[in-house]
């Protein structure tokens, strides 16, 4: 089974939602759990909506029809009581691309002010899927136009599941630098392993070495025991010849 994991932030009516897992019968279903929201995106399950809470816990329901056909430019907005302002933006999608960013203050669309969320929403649901409109955003107190995009739901979704290109590099990088280092320490074993057998050898050898004399030494006990024995055999036979002549 292939699981997609994608949490994010409710925006207006319903931006992304939330965790699809597509089974080999190619059913989708979304679900989630209590969590709490950490750097613009929704941790485990949690559902934030313009800083609220709507939903906590509990099975989520797939996005209907309707909600992936709803136009959204791939970022999470919240409202600071004059303008939109842009918590996160969706990876591959119109805004990343547009080079919005968290904190970026939306001013106005078109050249017209924008004062709310669902303002914003509204402007987009008047527009059709592959359209492009001027955006202003205020960064640091300096306004910049930039030309926006707008995207079905439904697309945003599949856009930030294309990974980024580059997005594995330090992972892979990182990777490379641990087999650097599993090779050098093979490497290392290895010299330590022939040092290990030339000490063997030596080992081995002078255990030969002593064998043999331990043996030698052993011949020697043994010639010198019976030679002895040998000697006072031939002492008590001539003690008896001697005993013998006297006794005639």
């Amino acid at each position: 089974m292939m699981i997609y994991s994608r949490l994010a932030i409710l925006t207006g009516l319903g931006v992304a939602f939330v965790v699809a897992s597509t089974s080999t019968a190619g059913a989708q279903t979304f679900f989630g759990s209590p969590g709490n929201l950490q750097g613009g995106f929704v941790q485990q399950g949690t559902i934030v909506q313009q800083g609220t809470i709507v939903q906590q816990g509990g099975a989520l329901q797939q996005p209907s029809e309707e909600q992936l056909k709803q136009l959204r430019i791939g970022a999470n907005l919240y409202d600071n009581g004059s303008s939109p302002v842009v918590r996160s933006v969706f990876t591959n999608g119109p805004a990343q691309k547009a080079g919005l960013q968290s904190g970026d203050v939306i001013t106005k669309i078109n050249g017209e002010a924008s004062t709310t969320v669902a303002e914003f929403n509204a402007k987009l649901a008047s527009m059709s899927a592959g359209d492009t409109f001027q955006l202003t955003r205020s960064r640091s107190g300096e306004e910049t136009d930039v030309t926006v995009s707008v995207m079905t739901l439904a697309d945003v979704l599949k856009a930030s599941l294309v990974p980024e290109q580059g997005m594995f590099d330090s992972a892979i990088g990182q990777s490379k630098t641990r087999i650097t280092s599993l090779k050098q320490q093979i490497e290392n074993a290895k010299l330590d392993m022939a040092d290990l057998e030339k000490r063997l050898a030596a080992e081995e050898k002078e255990l030969g070495v002593l064998t043999e004399k331990a043996e030698a030494a052993a011949l020697e006990v043994k010639k010198k025991e019976a030679e002895k024995a040998e000697k006072k055999n031939e002492e008590g036979v001539s003690d008896t010849v001697e005993g013998s002549v006297e006794g005639n």
